[in-house]
């Protein structure tokens, strides 16, 4: 697959999650967001850039913290920036500037205070080079931040999952967020754009699902649909019944929460 066409199949994607993005079961992007912004400490003023900023979970809440500020949001999903705009609308928050943009023809100067990126650095076919670029919007001083899911997110419900379809013959299962889970990764990927060594910040975001239906929820409103749908659609619905059940076990028997931790790395430039 080429770049052009991993590019569209991406879009097409997130077009297609769209209405299931805020989703109760999804909420780790949210509590992300929310832990990004607060280590960003804001202090009222400053102008932000948000980059794949999906349904707006980091620019809605910076925004809220922006009483004399500004966010430009960009994203090129449409079906997920008109949820954002919704959201926005609701909480009659005037500060947002939505755009539907593709980050890699993007070209601003260097004004931004914060240039920030929440759970989608992985998607970039160049990340350091995507770093670099971020790192000349923000003001010489400025902030970049960016996170991803560390290590031993989402086990072992997603290590059922790629077991459960590598047995029905589907590949390619290796979830993109694993290339940048630790700390160490964080701190090479910023060394290779030209930035000082970022504070690397974790947070368990872990909670219990209510039951295995959320998991796929899960599975249905992120990138994971996208693996499940190479399955004919009698397959999917027996490979659904067979994966749930082991899900639930774990869930509903075992009561074990859903693991998920955010993994943050924040430098000045």
């Amino acid at each position: 697959m080429d770049t052009v066409e991993r590019k569209t199949l991406i879009k097409s994607s997130f077009n297609n999650i769209a209405d299931e993005y805020d989703g109760d079961a999804l909420r780790f992007f949210h509590l992300g967001g929310r832990f990004l912004v607060e280590k960003l400490a804001l202090t009222g003023g400053e102008n932000v850039l948000d980059l794949a900023t999906g349904t707006g979970a980091v620019a809605i809440e910076a925004a809220k913290q922006l009483p004399k500020g500004r966010v430009e949001a960009v994203d090129f999903s449409i079906a997920m920036l008109s949820k954002a705009r919704k959201k926005a609308e609701l909480r009659k928050l005037n500060n947002i500037e939505f755009k539907c943009r593709d980050i890699e023809v993007l070209d601003y100067d260097s004004r931004f205070d914060v240039v920030s990126m929440g759970f989608a650095i992985f998607f970039m076919p160049d990340m350091i080079k995507t770093v670099t670029r971020m790192a000349q919007w923000a003001k010489p001083g400025g902030k970049l931040a960016l996170c991803s899911f560390s290590n031993g997110s989402f086990s072992p419900l997603i290590d059922f999952f790629q077991n459960e379809l590598r047995a029905w013959g589907i590949s390619g299962l290796e979830p993109t967020w694993k290339c940048l889970q630790e700390e160490a990764l964080y701190k090479r990927l910023f060394k290779a754009a030209g930035l000082n060594s970022p504070m690397v910040f974790q947070q368990d975001i872990s909670y219990h699902l209510k039951d295995e239906n959320q998991w796929w929820e899960i599975i249905w409103g992120s990138g994971l649909r996208g693996l499940v749908n190479q399955l004919p659609a009698n397959d999917l619905q027996e490979f659904k019944k067979q994966h749930l059940a082991k899900v639930r076990r774990y869930v509903i028997d075992e009561n074990r929460p859903l693991n998920v931790g955010v993994l943050l790395g924040l430098t000045q430039v």
